[in-house]
């Protein structure tokens, strides 16, 4: 079950939250590197970076149905201990990038423990006034 906004990071390879920004900055950025940007932002709570990615529209829909607006993600962030990322895909169109990934994740939301099995994502980032901005993400259940 691959819950939250950040999961794409092998563990050890953390940004610092000063190196997150620069990755939004960075008009040839790739979809996972921005996303690792955002998880790297998410893992270490950095309110700053995650209010400067996150689009005034983002919405964000979640494996188990729930789903947040900006407002009320930033209001109850999960805690976010572990995550990998792979087969990512980007596709970028001018000012747009669509990244479709697979995910593992070891996260908590509103205190429910998710220890994730891979499942599928897709996050959408546009560029706005000179960043990239996460303006959707939704993470898939794989079927049982």
């Amino acid at each position: 079950l691959a819950i939250g906004l950040g999961l794409a990071l092998t563990p050890g390879s953390a940004l610092s939250a000063s190196t997150a920004p620069r990755a939004f900055s960075n008009w040839r950025a790739t979809g996972g590197q921005l996303f690792r940007a955002s998880s790297d932002a998410l893992m270490a709570k950095d309110m700053p970076a995650l209010r400067a990615v996150l689009a005034p529209s983002f919405v964000l829909q979640r494996g188990n149905g729930q789903w947040a607006t900006r407002s009320r993600y930033l209001a109850n962030l999960p805690t976010l201990v572990s995550y990998t990322l792979s087969e990512v895909h980007s596709v970028r169109a001018r000012g747009s990038i669509t990244m479709r990934a697979i995910t593992t994740s070891d996260l908590m939301v509103d205190g429910v423990q998710f220890r994730g099995s891979p499942a599928p994502m897709l996050a959408v980032f546009n560029w706005d006034s000179g960043r990239w901005r996460l303006v959707a993400q939704a993470n898939f259940n794989v079927p049982r």
